[in-house]
């Protein structure tokens, strides 16, 4: 499991000693994920549920504003409670794959490796074109219409 989680190893090893032997999604609060949310998912390499929570964040600040922050509030919430566990988890499926396998252990460790550990520049990347819609702005009048030609031009007024 080192291997697939990476140099921040310690940050996770006593949830993996209590969590290894019960298969269930465990509370495990960090303030990593509770403080950057589908970021951290994206950092750690768990792209799907990354993205979804940022659709989930994205769509709710479109079309319902006012209850943006409470939103983002619930998301980054059960990413918090639940993200070293969802890794963990994550964790042990691409090691019960590898160990399945015929190559030697060399190439299975490589590719628990590259499964695991962290990629730093999606987030990154997501941040900065966080910061340009934000600077820049999609005007949503026509959100509750949905008028598409509408939407569509918005976003291309946005586009520099």
């Amino acid at each position: 499991m080192r291997a697939f989680i990476g140099p921040n190893w310690s940050a996770f090893r006593r949830l993996w000693d209590r969590d290894r032997l019960d298969p269930r999604l465990r509370s495990s609060f960090g303030f990593g994920p509770t403080l950057f949310g589908a970021t951290w998912l994206l950092y750690r390499k768990r792209y799907l549920l990354g993205f979804l929570s940022v659709a989930a964040e994205s769509a709710t600040a479109y079309w319902v504003p006012w209850f943006t922050f409470v939103a983002a509030a619930v998301v980054r919430g059960m990413i918090g409670r639940y993200g070293k566990s969802l890794v963990l988890k994550a964790g042990a499926a691409e090691i019960a794959r590898e160990l399945r396998g015929e190559d030697a252990a060399n190439a299975r460790l490589s590719r628990l490796r590259k499964a695991g550990g962290v990629n730093p520049w999606l987030p990154i990347l997501l941040m900065l074109g966080e910061a340009w819609l934000a600077v820049h702005g999609i005007d949503g009048r026509h959100a509750a219409g949905l008028d598409p030609a509408e939407l569509l031009g918005d976003v291309q007024r946005a586009l520099p």
